[in-house]
């Protein structure tokens, strides 16, 4: 963001000498007489890429109405469709983020693959994404992909536990770890990798208890009935 606004500032001068607004740390938000300001930094920002009603939008919008726009906080996005799973129908695909991480922006990069999770903005019903919940490039989501493959055409999805072993006062070595699964057709067991890491795979949805940990060890119950992946934390030592 100050980047971009940086680059206005070099290019906008006397717009700059005019409002007296030199720090560029202000924008949105700035007193009523910044108005024709704002607006050049948003067109700036959004060059072309504004329909013929959000110029006009632009042109009569007061502080209050640019307040509600927001063009100058948020960027849009043009995707092309590879697949389909909700909602995005035709061959492209239009979304709006924040323009930076503070404000839960994503930074797409041109060229690359996502799996996009994306929700309807409340006030003007458009498709947002953010940095809470972000795309993932598709290369490091590859079990989602499988899993809403298997939705999609109606099949259960194999689901699966992910987990990471550790010791709150880091006295106890988190490798090697024995746990074990009961829920299924039949108790299942794995131990901890050199990370303290470990995983159960293809597993049918379900209920199901994870024992091991602290000792005693412990029980804990993961509902998988809804839900195709759960991440646990196991800890080796008790409060």
């Amino acid at each position: 963001m100050d980047q971009l606004h940086e680059e206005f500032y070099r290019s906008h001068p006397e717009l700059v000498s005019q409002s007296g607004n030199r720090t560029g740390r202000r924008v949105a938000g700035a007193p009523p007489d910044d108005q024709g300001f704002r607006r050049e930094f948003i067109r700036f920002l959004w060059g072309d890429s504004l329909s013929a009603a959000e110029q006009e939008q632009l042109r009569s919008a007061d502080q209050r109405a640019l307040d509600s726009l927001m063009f100058d906080y948020r960027r849009r996005a043009r995707l092309q469709v590879l697949e389909n799973f909700s909602n995005a129908e035709g061959l492209e695909f239009e979304l709006f983020t924040n323009l930076d991480g503070p404000s839960c922006g994503f930074d797409f990069s041109e060229g690359e693959t996502y799996l996009v999770e994306a929700y309807r903005n409340a006030p003007d019903q458009r498709w947002m994404v953010g940095s809470c919940t972000p795309p993932r490039l598709l290369s490091a989501a590859l079990d989602e992909l499988s899993a809403l493959r298997a939705w999609k055409a109606g099949q259960p999805p194999k689901v699966r536990i992910l987990g990471d072993v550790f010791s709150r006062d880091a006295r106890q070595s988190p490798v090697g770890i024995r746990l074990q699964l009961l829920g299924g057709a039949q108790p299942l067991e794995t131990v901890s990798d050199s990370r303290g890491q470990f995983q159960f795979q293809n597993l049918a949805a379900g209920i199901y208890q994870l024992i091991g940990g602290a000792t005693p060890p412990q029980a804990r119950s993961i509902d998988l009935t809804h839900a195709w992946c759960a991440r646990v934390l196991v800890p080796l030592d008790r409060r």
